[in-house]
């Protein structure tokens, strides 16, 4: 239920304003703070989905923050709105998720997915399946979450969004890929190299099959990943043009 900021396709540097802990848009591209990504031009030619199908999809981790997501579908020649994406959730299919590497090398895993207690009510829902470290406990080592302070400066904010990081696997060397110590991940990992929380950046990405409604009209859609993280209280989105058939 956390409000997002443009059109459930994410806004450049998480909102109209900057933060030093990563808050800021990217730069040299000509996207400006706050800019909704549903205004950003298309992007080669869009997929093909028929109705009814079992689709690929997938994203990757640069700075794993933990928690869950779901992928959503709204008509492009409307009004597209966060609010349009709720209306039609997709669904996982199968019990399987992969680890995709460049190479084509793939790793197979349970998913974790839940219906119960979610928003909309009854959509699906896949956990981030690397877990972080439990290097410490952030609470007691950070302290209760401070209100975010905005700009560039260093702050006592920024640097509790560092602890709790550090708490969550950064004190992990590098050396290592990233991944936990034996014994600290939160939850068990797909794999033992498949932990930690990020920075490396890992070159994998997570994939996953949906189900296209048999019942959708056919036409242009946005198809919309939504993450929301348990790690920080961000919300992370990304859209990519589908046509279904």
């Amino acid at each position: 239920t956390a409000p997002v900021y443009g059109s459930g396709c994410g806004s450049a540097g998480g909102g109209p304003v900057a933060y030093l802990n990563g808050g800021w848009a990217p730069k040299g591209q000509g996207v400006k703070q706050g800019d909704d990504g549903l205004e950003l031009p298309a992007h080669g030619d869009p997929a093909v989905w028929p109705r009814g199908s079992e689709q690929e999809v997938g994203w990757a981790i640069s700075a794993n923050h933990g928690g869950g997501y779901s992928y959503r579908l709204c008509p492009s020649d409307g009004n597209v709105t966060e609010e349009c994406f709720q209306r039609t959730q997709l669904k996982f299919a199968g019990e399987t998720s992969w680890i995709a590497f460049p190479n084509g090398t793939r790793f197979a895993f349970p998913i974790t997915k839940v219906t119960n207690g979610t928003f909309p009510i009854g959509s699906e829902w896949a956990r981030d399946p690397i877990p972080g470290c439990y290097m410490c406990d952030a609470y007691t080592t950070c302290g209760a979450p401070m209100t975010p302070v905005p700009g560039f400066m260093p702050t006592k904010w920024n640097d509790q969004v560092d602890c709790y990081a550090a708490c969550d696997g950064t004190s992990v060397p590098k050396t290592t890929g990233g991944a936990c110590p034996e014994g600290t991940p939160q939850f068990p990992p797909p794999a033992p190299e498949f932990s930690g929380f990020g920075k490396s950046v890992w070159e994998w990405s997570v994939i996953d099959k949906v189900v296209v409604p048999k019942d959708l009209k056919p036409g242009a859609y946005l198809l919309s990943w939504r993450w929301d993280c348990e790690e920080s209280t961000q919300v992370w989105q990304n859209c990519a043009d589908i046509v279904i058939q």
